[in-house]
């Protein structure tokens, strides 16, 4: 439940972040491309505690999909890296 309510407010979160993009249209491609490296690196790190959660999860989907363990740390670390982009957190080189 804790994570839905993350995940609710990273999404409310990103639309406003949307939002707030769609009014600086105006500048060029280059300046566009520098703005999203910039604002990436501003993103806040995920914790410990919810980078377990969020693998913790992502081994359920993955129980769920049939994903075999060859490939599961890969899977998991994909996973876990869209949930921490849909919350707006910081991607992690690994698990």
């Amino acid at each position: 439940m804790k994570l839905n309510v993350l995940t609710l407010v990273g999404l409310l979160l990103s639309g406003f972040a949307v939002a707030a993009d769609d009014e600086s249209n105006s500048q060029t491609d280059a300046d566009d491309s520098q703005y999203a490296v910039t604002e990436m690196a501003n993103l806040p790190e995920a914790s410990s505690e919810m980078l377990d959660e969020l693998k913790k999860e992502c081994k359920t989907f993955a129980e769920e999909d049939g994903v075999s363990s060859a490939k599961l740390s890969k899977y998991l670390l994909d996973c876990v890296n869209q949930e921490l982009d849909i919350i707006g957190y910081k991607q992690v080189k690994k698990l």
